[in-house]
């Protein structure tokens, strides 16, 4: 086998890896918001942001 076989191979299982993870985080990032948005947040704040410390959930205090 060649070089360019064995790159073009790993090229190839790279890529389906990448593709598998992206599935799993866009899951990890529905479930997250699921959970935030049935979340009864307590915020901590300061004077740019405020993040619920149950949750995770952020907003911004700069308009």
């Amino acid at each position: 086998m060649d070089q360019k076989s064995i790159n073009n191979k790993k090229v190839a299982r790279l890529k389906t890896e990448i593709s598998e993870l992206q599935e799993q985080l866009d899951q990890r990032k529905e479930e997250l918001s699921e959970i935030q948005k049935g979340c009864e947040h307590s915020f901590r704040e300061t004077n740019v942001i405020r993040e619920c410390y149950k949750c995770g959930y952020a907003e911004s205090m700069y308009y």
